[in-house]
């Protein structure tokens, strides 16, 4: 005869005391460390949220730049392509001279 034998045991103690026995200059230090504490996060956050904004317009102005870039590039070719257009009018095509 087998027999298979499991038990769990599991028990959770959670204690918490606060003292509110404070001396004044004890509650005085807590509230500086508080504000303190909450001012330099508001402050973190402040900067952080500008490095933020400042890097979105970095890479929307690197790719709006590269467009440019790439739009310019274009815009040289199609002047060259209409010059030598133009270039072939002036001088007339085919026998007997017709000009476009």
């Amino acid at each position: 005869s087998l027999s298979l034998s499991v038990s769990l045991s599991l028990s959770v103690s959670l204690s918490l005391s606060v003292s509110l026995s404070l001396s004044p200059s004890e509650l005085d230090n807590r509230r500086l460390v508080i504000v303190c504490g909450v001012t330099a996060g508001i402050f973190l956050v402040g900067i952080f949220i500008l490095l933020l904004i400042r890097l979105l317009m970095e890479v929307r102005d690197r790719r709006e730049y590269h467009r440019f870039l790439v739009e310019q590039e274009k815009a040289k070719w199609e002047s060259v392509s209409v010059e030598r257009i133009h270039g072939v009018a002036e001088r007339g095509v085919g026998a007997g001279g017709i000009s476009l």
